[in-house]
Protein backbone atom coordinates (compact mmCIF):
# COMPACT_ATOMS: atom_id res chain seq x y z
CA UNK A 1 0.00 0.00 0.00
CA UNK A 2 2.64 2.28 0.95
CA UNK A 3 4.52 1.86 -2.47
CA UNK A 4 1.64 2.05 -4.45
CA UNK A 5 0.56 5.68 -2.46
CA UNK A 6 4.13 6.48 -3.47
CA UNK A 7 4.13 5.79 -6.98
CA UNK A 8 0.60 8.09 -7.34
CA UNK A 9 2.89 10.81 -5.82
CA UNK A 10 5.06 10.25 -7.92
CA UNK A 11 2.72 10.71 -10.71
CA UNK A 12 1.84 13.72 -9.56
CA UNK A 13 4.82 15.22 -8.78
CA UNK A 14 6.14 14.61 -12.46
CA UNK A 15 3.00 16.18 -13.69
CA UNK A 16 3.46 19.32 -11.56
CA UNK A 17 6.92 19.31 -12.90
CA UNK A 18 6.04 19.46 -16.25
CA UNK A 19 3.43 21.93 -16.19
CA UNK A 20 5.49 24.16 -13.97
CA UNK A 21 8.37 24.03 -17.00
CA UNK A 22 5.63 24.58 -19.16
CA UNK A 23 4.60 28.01 -17.43
CA UNK A 24 8.35 28.69 -16.64
CA UNK A 25 8.95 28.53 -20.59
CA UNK A 26 6.28 31.32 -20.87
CA UNK A 27 7.18 33.53 -18.21
CA UNK A 28 3.90 32.91 -16.15
CA UNK A 29 5.86 31.65 -12.93
CA UNK A 30 9.32 32.50 -11.37
CA UNK A 31 12.50 29.97 -11.82
CA UNK A 32 12.10 29.49 -7.57
CA UNK A 33 8.41 27.91 -8.54
CA UNK A 34 9.76 25.82 -10.90
CA UNK A 35 12.80 24.41 -8.91
CA UNK A 36 10.43 24.00 -5.63
CA UNK A 37 8.56 21.71 -8.11
CA UNK A 38 11.44 19.54 -9.61
CA UNK A 39 12.42 19.13 -5.88
CA UNK A 40 9.33 17.69 -5.53
CA UNK A 41 9.75 15.38 -8.09
CA UNK A 42 13.14 14.14 -6.71
CA UNK A 43 11.48 13.75 -3.08
CA UNK A 44 8.48 11.36 -4.48
CA UNK A 45 11.33 9.47 -6.68
CA UNK A 46 13.05 8.59 -3.70
CA UNK A 47 9.84 7.84 -1.66
CA UNK A 48 8.94 4.98 -4.64
CA UNK A 49 12.35 3.39 -4.07
CA UNK A 50 12.09 3.40 -0.19
CA UNK A 51 8.80 1.97 -0.66
CA UNK A 52 10.27 -0.81 -3.17
CA UNK A 53 13.14 -1.74 -0.80
CA UNK A 54 10.50 -2.05 2.18
CA UNK A 55 8.50 -4.62 0.42
CA UNK A 56 11.73 -6.37 -0.47
CA UNK A 57 12.71 -6.58 3.11
CA UNK A 58 9.06 -8.18 3.57
CA UNK A 59 9.59 -10.59 1.14
CA UNK A 60 12.66 -11.78 3.00
CA UNK A 61 10.87 -11.66 6.37
CA UNK A 62 7.63 -13.96 4.75
CA UNK A 63 10.05 -16.19 3.51
CA UNK A 64 11.10 -16.73 7.08
CA UNK A 65 7.61 -18.15 7.57
CA UNK A 66 8.26 -21.26 6.23
CA UNK A 67 11.65 -23.00 7.09
CA UNK A 68 12.77 -25.26 4.61
CA UNK A 69 16.20 -28.02 5.14
CA UNK A 70 18.93 -27.02 2.84
CA UNK A 71 20.09 -30.56 2.76
CA UNK A 72 17.75 -33.56 1.56
CA UNK A 73 17.79 -36.45 4.32
CA UNK A 74 16.31 -38.78 6.71
CA UNK A 75 14.60 -36.89 9.75
CA UNK A 76 16.12 -38.34 13.16
CA UNK A 77 14.78 -36.14 15.39
CA UNK A 78 13.01 -33.14 15.95
CA UNK A 79 13.38 -30.56 18.06
CA UNK A 80 10.89 -28.05 18.28
CA UNK A 81 7.32 -28.47 18.14
CA UNK A 82 4.67 -25.92 16.87
CA UNK A 83 3.60 -23.28 18.70
CA UNK A 84 6.74 -22.98 21.11
CA UNK A 85 8.45 -20.29 21.95
CA UNK A 86 12.25 -19.77 20.16
CA UNK A 87 15.24 -17.84 21.33
CA UNK A 88 17.80 -17.03 19.34
CA UNK A 89 19.67 -14.89 21.19
CA UNK A 90 23.04 -17.17 22.09
CA UNK A 91 22.86 -19.92 20.38
CA UNK A 92 21.11 -21.02 16.78
CA UNK A 93 17.75 -23.22 17.57
CA UNK A 94 17.73 -27.15 16.62
CA UNK A 95 13.97 -27.47 14.75
CA UNK A 96 14.76 -30.84 13.30
CA UNK A 97 18.36 -33.00 12.44
CA UNK A 98 18.22 -34.20 9.47
CA UNK A 99 20.96 -37.18 8.55
CA UNK A 100 22.00 -36.73 4.47
CA UNK A 101 22.37 -39.86 2.67
CA UNK A 102 25.60 -41.17 1.94
CA UNK A 103 26.84 -38.72 4.59
CA UNK A 104 28.29 -41.03 7.12
CA UNK A 105 31.81 -40.16 8.60
CA UNK A 106 33.21 -42.42 11.33
CA UNK A 107 35.23 -40.85 14.01
CA UNK A 108 37.93 -43.05 15.29
CA UNK A 109 39.84 -41.94 18.40
CA UNK A 110 43.18 -42.79 18.16
CA UNK A 111 45.98 -43.08 20.81
CA UNK A 112 49.00 -41.16 21.57
CA UNK A 113 51.24 -43.34 20.55
CA UNK A 114 50.12 -44.54 16.89
CA UNK A 115 48.84 -41.41 16.16
CA UNK A 116 52.47 -40.48 14.49
CA UNK A 117 51.93 -42.64 11.46
CA UNK A 118 48.53 -41.43 10.54
CA UNK A 119 48.14 -39.29 7.96
CA UNK A 120 44.79 -38.14 5.76
CA UNK A 121 44.69 -40.23 2.74
CA UNK A 122 45.46 -43.98 4.30
CA UNK A 123 43.36 -46.84 3.79
CA UNK A 124 41.09 -47.91 6.99
CA UNK A 125 39.17 -50.80 7.05
CA UNK A 126 36.67 -50.91 10.22
CA UNK A 127 33.48 -53.43 11.94
CA UNK A 128 30.81 -52.68 13.69
CA UNK A 129 29.16 -54.19 16.76
CA UNK A 130 26.36 -55.07 15.43
CA UNK A 131 28.27 -56.49 11.48
CA UNK A 132 31.36 -57.81 13.42
CA UNK A 133 31.51 -60.16 10.30
CA UNK A 134 30.84 -57.51 7.57
CA UNK A 135 34.35 -54.95 6.59
CA UNK A 136 33.49 -51.35 5.95
CA UNK A 137 36.20 -49.74 4.00
CA UNK A 138 37.45 -46.01 4.08
CA UNK A 139 39.85 -43.46 3.79
CA UNK A 140 41.12 -41.14 6.55
CA UNK A 141 40.06 -37.37 5.91
CA UNK A 142 41.77 -35.74 8.67
CA UNK A 143 43.56 -35.50 11.82
CA UNK A 144 42.10 -33.16 14.60
CA UNK A 145 45.56 -31.14 16.00
CA UNK A 146 44.23 -30.48 19.16
CA UNK A 147 44.15 -34.15 21.38
CA UNK A 148 40.97 -35.30 23.49
CA UNK A 149 41.32 -36.55 26.86
CA UNK A 150 39.21 -39.01 28.04
CA UNK A 151 39.95 -40.71 31.52
CA UNK A 152 43.52 -39.14 31.38
CA UNK A 153 44.41 -40.95 28.29
CA UNK A 154 45.33 -38.51 25.51
CA UNK A 155 44.00 -39.43 22.07
CA UNK A 156 43.28 -37.74 18.95
CA UNK A 157 40.04 -37.83 16.80
CA UNK A 158 41.08 -39.23 13.17
CA UNK A 159 37.56 -38.41 10.63
CA UNK A 160 37.53 -41.88 7.85
CA UNK A 161 35.23 -41.15 5.11
CA UNK A 162 33.25 -44.04 4.36
CA UNK A 163 33.91 -45.79 0.97
CA UNK A 164 31.89 -48.85 1.19
CA UNK A 165 27.38 -48.67 1.01
CA UNK A 166 26.48 -46.72 4.32
CA UNK A 167 22.83 -48.14 3.96
CA UNK A 168 23.36 -50.93 7.14
CA UNK A 169 25.38 -48.19 8.93
CA UNK A 170 23.83 -46.23 11.53
CA UNK A 171 24.51 -42.67 13.42
CA UNK A 172 26.62 -43.83 16.76
CA UNK A 173 27.49 -47.33 16.31
CA UNK A 174 30.61 -48.75 17.89
CA UNK A 175 33.65 -49.64 15.29
CA UNK A 176 36.41 -51.40 15.47
CA UNK A 177 38.78 -49.72 12.83
CA UNK A 178 42.54 -50.38 11.25
CA UNK A 179 44.40 -47.85 9.84
CA UNK A 180 46.52 -49.17 7.43
CA UNK A 181 49.95 -46.66 8.03
CA UNK A 182 52.32 -48.54 5.85
CA UNK A 183 52.70 -51.82 3.77
CA UNK A 184 55.65 -53.91 2.59
CA UNK A 185 55.91 -57.84 1.39
CA UNK A 186 55.94 -60.53 3.93
CA UNK A 187 55.89 -64.08 4.36
CA UNK A 188 52.63 -65.01 6.34
CA UNK A 189 51.43 -68.06 8.36
CA UNK A 190 48.17 -68.78 9.67
CA UNK A 191 48.82 -67.97 13.78
CA UNK A 192 47.83 -72.08 14.68
CA UNK A 193 50.15 -73.22 13.01
CA UNK A 194 52.93 -71.77 15.72
CA UNK A 195 54.55 -73.42 18.73
CA UNK A 196 56.36 -71.67 21.64
CA UNK A 197 58.10 -73.29 24.76
CA UNK A 198 61.56 -72.20 26.71
CA UNK A 199 63.60 -72.95 23.63
CA UNK A 200 61.54 -70.78 21.15
CA UNK A 201 58.75 -70.62 18.56
CA UNK A 202 59.03 -72.68 15.56
CA UNK A 203 56.76 -74.67 13.41
CA UNK A 204 56.49 -78.13 11.21
CA UNK A 205 57.21 -78.18 7.75
CA UNK A 206 56.64 -81.30 5.09
CA UNK A 207 60.28 -81.83 4.49
CA UNK A 208 60.93 -83.06 0.56
CA UNK A 209 60.67 -86.94 2.17
CA UNK A 210 57.88 -86.51 3.53
CA UNK A 211 58.55 -86.85 6.60
CA UNK A 212 57.46 -84.00 9.30
CA UNK A 213 60.30 -81.69 10.16
CA UNK A 214 60.87 -78.73 12.87
CA UNK A 215 61.74 -75.77 11.95
CA UNK A 216 62.75 -72.62 14.40
CA UNK A 217 61.35 -69.40 13.33
CA UNK A 218 60.89 -65.22 14.03
CA UNK A 219 57.53 -63.84 14.50
CA UNK A 220 57.40 -60.44 13.21
CA UNK A 221 54.47 -58.46 12.59
CA UNK A 222 50.93 -59.68 13.10
CA UNK A 223 47.91 -59.30 11.32
CA UNK A 224 44.29 -60.06 12.18
CA UNK A 225 44.33 -63.31 10.38
CA UNK A 226 48.61 -63.83 10.22
CA UNK A 227 51.80 -64.05 11.51
CA UNK A 228 54.89 -62.67 9.49
CA UNK A 229 57.72 -65.11 9.19
CA UNK A 230 60.76 -62.94 8.79
CA UNK A 231 62.99 -65.94 9.76
CA UNK A 232 63.65 -69.39 9.23
CA UNK A 233 60.92 -69.88 6.15
CA UNK A 234 61.18 -69.68 2.33
CA UNK A 235 58.40 -69.13 -0.16
CA UNK A 236 57.36 -72.85 -0.91
CA UNK A 237 57.99 -74.04 2.18
CA UNK A 238 54.83 -76.85 3.45
CA UNK A 239 53.90 -75.39 6.49
CA UNK A 240 51.20 -77.91 8.95
CA UNK A 241 48.68 -76.99 10.46
CA UNK A 242 47.59 -78.71 13.76
CA UNK A 243 45.22 -81.02 12.14
CA UNK A 244 48.25 -82.37 9.77
CA UNK A 245 51.00 -82.41 12.06
CA UNK A 246 49.95 -86.22 13.50
CA UNK A 247 49.12 -87.26 9.50
CA UNK A 248 51.09 -89.35 7.81
CA UNK A 249 52.81 -88.40 4.38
Amino acid sequence: AELAQARVALVKATTDADRSRQLYDAGIIPLEQWQNAQDALHAASASVQVAQSGVADARVDLAYVEIRAPITGTVASVSTQEGETVAASFATPTFVTIIRRNALELVAMVDEADIGNVRSGETASFTTETWPDKEFTGTVLRVAPVATIISGVVNYEVTISIRSNTAMLKPDMTANVNIVTAQREALEIPPACLHRDQTGTWVYIRAPSGEREQRAVTVGARSADGVEISRGLTAGNSVLLPAQEEAKP
